[in-house]
């Protein structure tokens, strides 16, 4: 299937929010400058050479929680308009409640195969939900925003997602997480691009191609600042590196739930 073509602009607030209720997912291209992508990617290149990743075969390095490794990430997490996108969604102030990683070399491809089929769904029972469960979603109450420094694409291995409207079935189309899914659609992001989607939403990604660039991204989920419920992939943010990056950036004061 061909890549999800990119938007001649970036959309406003209210198109942005509109289309993650639609689809599930919004891709804004090219949000971050080129020199902010190249300081954040290094920063994630300095934990990964620390040895504060965890290194998967089949997944890639992982970093969570991230923000309280490093103080000089918090000048890109709280990034005014994803907040402002995701408090429209979710009809709340949107508060950043958990902060990671994900970094892939082309070294950690398996042949054959891609990133299994996943959500970020609350409890072991949706996340394990069987094709033809006839259970559907609600309006969002928690979503999740990723940057991706270097690019997603035919290289260095393509997001996938099945996009879904907020009150669409629940249930993936197929039992087998390793598989391509029909109605599957590759996002393209160019470098600096940041997406914003559900936690119903199944995604998955491909394999980099042999020698391809190292792909480097963070993200957060996100959470109404009146809603206390809890999630399983929440994590407290405190420590050092976190006081001193709220000191440095008052927005991200604001904008972590502590």
């Amino acid at each position: 299937m061909a890549p999800a073509t990119a938007p001649s602009r970036l959309p406003t607030v209210a198109e942005a929010a509109a289309r993650i209720l639609e689809q599930g997912f919004v891709s804004l291209p090219g949000l971050m400058p080129p020199a902010d992508r190249a300081a954040a990617g290094r920063v994630l290149d300095d934990l990964i050479d620390r040895g504060e990743a965890g290194d998967h075969p089949g997944f890639g390095y992982a970093i969570h929680p991230l923000l309280t490794r490093d103080r000089r990430l918090g000048r890109w997490i709280a990034d005014p308009l994803l907040l402002e996108i995701c408090s429209a969604v979710i009809g709340d102030e949107a508060v950043i409640v958990h902060s990671g990683s994900r970094v892939v070399d082309a070294r950690h491809r398996i042949e054959g195969g891609r990133l299994p089929w996943h959500n970020h769904a609350a409890t072991p029972a949706l996340r394990e939900i069987a094709p033809g469960d006839p259970r559907r979603g609600t309006r969002p109450k928690r979503l999740l925003f990723g940057w991706t420094f270097d690019g997603s694409d035919a290289e260095t291995g393509a997001l996938v997602i099945i996009p879904r409207r907020f009150d669409d079935p629940l249930a993936p189309p197929s039992a087998d997480r390793k598989a391509a899914w029909p109605g599957e659609v590759e996002v393209d992001q160019p470098p600096g691009t940041a997406g914003i989607f559900t936690l119903d939403l199944w995604h998955s990604a491909k394999w980099p191609v042999a020698g391809a660039r190292r792909r480097r991204g963070m993200g957060c989920h996100v959470q109404g600042r009146n809603d206390p419920a809890p999630h399983p992939e929440d994590h407290v943010h405190a420590g050092p590196e976190i006081d001193a990056a709220c000191a440095e950036f008052p927005a991200l004061a604001r904008a972590l739930r502590r």
